[in-house]
């Protein structure tokens, strides 16, 4: 299955998008859904008005992406706040949750930039009130308006998503994220595509000495790199970290794919010696 998902109209949805992110306009949300419960196909649902109208537009047997825009006042100044909803129906099988957990990151992108992400299955959720509650919470009391040098207010974004202000930062050497490189074969590649396999089981090694504990550790960022999509990483230094009972609590601590296990799925794991 292809782990991202792709849309059946991009330009619709990145115009309704636009009017949503438009202060002046009167769009004030748009709901997009997968195509006939196809996991790798979404489309747009519904551009509307009144958020207050969100919860009536949920269905229980969906899964949904709302892109919603709020307005809130602070120190007597009006922001525009959005907010990002990632709806789970209660009636969607599990299986089928677990596929639309392996896509989300490619839907999800298309809705950067956004104040407050939030994943519910609870109606009460979209009460206006309590969502107004979080964006302070999360944003209000740190992110005041901003005056452009025409005098025009901008949109309070957070600390990661503030325009930029073309200001000057002291220089600091930049830090390596992948640390130190290492080639990898092909036999690697092959490897892992079995592991992810269903029908290939999953082989753990052992025995590792201390000092090539240390070595390897300069390349886990290739090593990750190259193992691609997983759900949870686990540092290792004996069997019984990596018992079932162990693993499963890790899992379900990943709020994204809590249901695979219980729908008997498959999960993808690294297992890293610490």
């Amino acid at each position: 299955m292809s782990t991202s998902a792709e849309f059946t109209d991009g330009t619709h949805f990145a115009e309704s998008a636009k009017l949503v992110r438009d202060d002046s306009a009167a769009e004030k949300y748009v709901i997009l859904g997968h195509v006939d419960g196809n996991p790798n196909h979404v489309a747009v649902q519904k551009v509307g008005y009144d958020v207050s109208e969100l919860p009536n537009e949920t269905d229980d047997s969906q899964v949904l992406y709302i892109l919603a825009r709020y307005e809130s006042t602070f120190d007597m100044s009006s922001t525009v706040k959005f907010v990002y909803f990632r709806w789970i129906g209660d009636a969607v099988p599990y299986a089928k949750r677990g596929k639309y957990g392996v896509v989300h990151g490619s839907i999800q992108e298309h809705f950067n930039p956004y104040h407050l992400f939030i994943e519910t299955s609870s109606r009460e959720d979209f009460d206006p009130e309590k969502i107004n509650q979080q964006l302070e919470e999360t944003t209000g009391k740190k992110s005041k308006v901003l005056e452009s040098s025409h005098g025009r207010q901008e949109r309070g974004f957070t600390a990661t998503q503030l325009p930029n202000r073309d200001h000057q930062v002291a220089s600091v050497p930049p830090m390596a994220r992948e640390g130190a490189k290492i080639e990898i074969s092909t036999e690697v590649y092959t490897a892992i595509a079995a592991v992810r396999s269903n029908e290939d089981p999953t082989r753990i090694g052992s025995d590792v000495k201390p000092m090539t504990k240390a070595k390897i550790s300069t390349h886990k960022g290739t090593i990750e790199e190259a193992f691609g999509q997983f759900h949870v990483t686990i540092f290792a230094t004996d069997l019984s970290d990596i018992s079932e009972n162990v693993i499963m609590d890790k899992v379900k601590d990943c709020k994204s794919i809590v249901d695979l296990f219980d729908a008997g799925q498959q999960t993808n794991l690294i297992l890293c010696p610490a």
